[in-house]
């Protein structure tokens, strides 16, 4: 279902997603293929809005965030309509910040 890199990139997640948090910011709902959504969930304790695996939730999302992904996570209105911070994936849009390999970072809208 992961690869030792998604493995070992979601543990990074885990360690060290808490020193990005600020005031109005605790990343706290990521963008990520629904495929690995489970695992990615149980090791960061970052949810996800789309499983296409046990448990799935969300599966009606699951062609609009693979769009997202393969886009190279272009659309930040997709972020922005789903309240989305974290990224695992590739991406190319300038209103993301790269933390790690792969994790993406986006403020969007203020947290309330």
């Amino acid at each position: 279902m992961i690869t030792e890199q998604d493995y070992e990139t979601f543990t990074w997640i885990h360690e060290d997603i808490g020193e990005y948090w600020d005031a109005n910011h605790s990343y706290n709902r990521a963008a990520v293929d629904p495929f690995k959504a489970s695992p990615f969930t149980v090791m960061t304790g970052v949810c996800t809005i789309s499983s296409s695996m046990f448990p799935s939730y969300g599966y009606e999302l699951h062609t609009e965030m693979e769009t997202f992904l393969q886009e190279q996570c272009t659309n930040t209105n997709f972020l922005d309509a789903y309240h989305l911070s974290v990224i695992y994936g590739d991406a190319v849009n300038t209103n993301l910040t790269k933390i790690h390999d792969h994790v993406f970072l986006y403020p969007g809208l203020l947290e309330r």
